[in-house]
């Protein structure tokens, strides 16, 4: 990919773009690059890889950012498709110049269990999905997070797992019931995997599990549950979140499970919370009502 970038490069140099816009690009398409390795992501899945960074990038990223970085890479893969080098320009999704950012359709818990109670677990494919999808609803943390998680990182003594976010940060969330049993059958029968990898989830060559395969196991039993929406790998995140707040928990408390990096999201998420589940939480929590 090296050979890629440098012809492109020489390309910018010879339109005569400026420093500072070859610079800004190039860095964008190395910070492209570098996430699609960290996450085994094929860079020949055009459409799929950028559609992962950009929807990874929009955690961290402002909206002038994400814009910039999108401008970068459709003119690269133009640039490389010109040269014959791909067979097509992958199709960039919008961003919303808005600075409130789209969160997607959220599932209701029924929609949730209706998910998790299709999974065949009379295998160990299916015990692993089922410990997956219960751990990304269980805790809210995100993909990325849930396939860095090693077999230490799980106490189930006290209930809860040691997370690190894309920046070192590390915080501790608790999980419950569902998830606990589903973690329990999962590890009883990993060793079928594999017994010496230290990675929590893996795939069923006993590697550790890839983005990839976390958005494969979302999407199957979102398509066996005959859900319509258009969930993403976050979706299930979200939805942690904003059943929580219509259940009445504390939005810091909230932002805190899921790391510093949800602030931007807060405001979307109370959008979705009912106003009935608000008088609910008022007459119940307030001393006065």
């Amino acid at each position: 990919m090296n050979d890629f970038i440098n012809l492109y490069k020489e390309n910018l140099i010879a339109k005569n773009k400026s420093n500072n816009t070859i610079e800004a690009y190039i860095t964008d398409i190395v910070g492209y690059y570098n996430f699609l390795k960290e996450n085994n992501i094929d860079p020949l899945e055009n459409d799929y890889s950028v559609n992962c960074y950009v929807q990874a990038i929009t955690e961290t990223k402002s909206v002038k950012s994400i814009e910039r970085c999108v401008i970068a890479l459709r003119s690269y893969y133009r640039f490389l498709s010109d040269k014959n080098l791909v067979k097509e320009v992958p199709k960039f999704p919008k961003v919303d110049r808005n600075e409130r950012r789209d969160i997607g359709p959220i599932l209701t818990v029924e929609e949730v269990e209706k998910i998790i109670n299709c999974i065949d677990i009379s295998n160990i494919k299916g015990v692993r999905d089922r410990a997956v999808l219960e751990m990304l609803y269980g805790t809210g943390i995100k993909a990325t997070e849930a396939i860095s998680l090693t077999v230490d990182d799980v106490n189930l003594d006290l209930n809860f797992i040691t997370c690190k976010d894309g920046r070192g940060l590390e915080r501790i969330i608790p999980f419950g019931r569902a998830a606990r049993n589903a973690i329990i059958e999962y590890l009883s029968q990993r060793e079928k995997i594999s017994k010496d990898e230290k990675m929590l989830f893996l795939n069923l060559n006993g590697k550790g599990l890839t983005r990839q395969g976390v958005w494969r196991i979302v999407k199957e039993y979102n398509e066996k549950a005959s859900i319509k929406k258009i969930i993403n790998l976050n979706t299930l995140r979200h939805s942690f979140a904003i059943h929580l707040l219509e259940n009445g928990a504390n939005p810091k408390i909230v932002q805190q499970l899921m790391g510093t990096h949800v602030m931007n999201y807060m405001d979307l998420y109370f959008d979705y919370v009912s106003k009935d589940k608000v008088n609910i939480s008022y007459n119940n929590f307030h001393p006065r009502a």
